[in-house]
């Protein structure tokens, strides 16, 4: 039982330490990771009945398809002769591992909820103190505001599937936390991109709202575009500009401050990136450059004095762009074939798994039009813990997985 408890304490806690600095979320994140692998050894040898060769193939289906990005990372990096430090992609192969922890846990889908909506309400106290302090230089204890607006809207969006698939009508607090969570998400997120997917969630939540609250969320959603619109005409002291973080993105529209020469933030120096990704793709559109190929590339522009970015861009802040850079148009195939692959086996797992992780994908699409979501471990874990527990939804929300363990593991976990 103590055992159990432990492990339920240490799943249910990620959306906390993700706001924490990256170092406890890394440690948090290997124990559970680290947990489910030893549970996956664990159940296969004490289960009463051996794993039948079909649940064992769609396991392993699973790990193939975790396993296929990590060896494209892996291989980038033996290739162009990277310090291992360059492989950051290994959250993701502990994906099935996530999934296994969280299933002998015996996670409920109300468990999950909560766990969500924690990790929300703490990221909205957080979020303002954060961008207040300004250019990324946030408090010791916290992770970076990059990272923070995409765990924030990562358990947003989760936060509304995991409500909209249960069978139980949620909590009206949820609704409250998920309102404030959005509100915080929009005005004060430190990340651009995140934001995007402000749309997305009310789509979401549109249909499944009664009519009254269709009419408060239509006038709600006017009002805050509105109120955008009006912020970003105004003047105001550089900390509550920076507070108000949607500002820069109406302002970004324009082409860009130039400093010493260069462009430095806004969107005349990510469309100047995009223009000099393309010319490196144009120039190894197969193969790619490798993970640092785009850096490299910059810094040999500046020996040249013929860079008009501010140097220092370590990728091209969008995330297509950034894999062809890197792996080349066979890079981006292989992550494609990875990605249909891994739809094919939540389809054969449980009714809707493939429609709710296409949605999440789509949603990480989004984050990635403005930055390189893949380009930080940080960032990989938080897409690794919420895709389990996006697949963990679906299996405790189906009946048929619901009473019996067996329709997965094949086992009967006994405390």
């Amino acid at each position: 039982m103590l055992p159990r408890k432990l492990l339920l304490l240490g799943v249910l806690s990620f959306p906390l330490s993700t706001l924490a600095s990256n170092k406890v979320a890394g440690v948090v994140f290997w124990l559970v990771g680290m947990s489910g692998l030893c549970l996956t050894y664990w159940v296969r040898r004490t289960t009463a009945s051996p794993i039948d060769a079909t649940v064992a193939k769609k396991l392993g289906v699973l790990w193939v398809c975790c396993a296929m990005p990590l060896a494209l990372n892996l291989v980038a990096v033996l290739t162009w002769n990277l310090k291992l430090s360059a492989v950051v992609w290994w959250p993701i192969l502990l994906i099935p591992a996530l999934v296994t922890a969280m299933w002998v846990a015996r996670l409920q889908s109300a468990q999950i909820q909560w766990a969500l909506a924690l990790g929300i309400f703490v990221a909205a106290l957080q979020e303002p103190l954060l961008v207040y302090f300004s250019s990324g230089a946030a408090p010791k204890y916290s992770t970076n505001w990059i990272v923070h607006a995409t765990a924030l809207w990562t358990w947003l969006i989760l936060l509304v599937l995991a409500m909209r698939r249960s069978s139980e009508p949620p909590d009206r607090l949820l609704f409250l936390v998920l309102g404030l969570g959005l509100l915080i998400g929009l005005f004060m997120v430190g990340s651009r991109g995140p934001a995007l997917v402000f749309p997305m969630v009310i789509f979401l939540l549109f249909p499944w709202l009664k009519p009254y609250w269709k009419l408060i969320g239509a006038g709600v959603f006017t009002a805050c575009v509105l109120l955008a619109w009006l912020l970003s005409r105004v003047e105001v002291s550089p900390h509550v500009a920076g507070l108000l973080r949607l500002q820069h993105l109406f302002r970004d529209f324009n082409q860009g401050a130039v400093d010493g020469g260069t462009l430095k933030d806004s969107l005349g120096p990510r469309l100047e990136m995009a223009r000099l990704a393309a010319d490196l793709i144009v120039q190894r559109p197969w193969f790619g450059s490798g993970p640092f190929g785009f850096e490299s590339y910059l810094k040999a522009l500046a020996s040249e004095g013929s860079l008009t970015l501010t140097p220092g861009f370590q990728h091209p802040h969008n995330t297509i762009l950034s894999l062809l850079v890197s792996y080349g148009v066979f890079g981006l195939l292989w992550l494609v074939a990875a990605v249909i692959l891994l739809l094919r086996w939540a389809k054969g797992i449980c009714a809707g798994c493939a429609s709710l992780i296409c949605i999440y994908l789509v949603a990480w699409a989004v984050f990635g039009l403005t930055n390189e979501v893949f380009a930080h471990q940080a960032n990989v874990r938080v897409f690794a813990y919420g895709l389990a527990v996006l697949i963990t939804i679906c299996l405790v929300t189906t009946p048929e997985t619901q009473d019996k363990s067996s329709n997965f593991l094949a086992t009967d976990v006994k405390n």
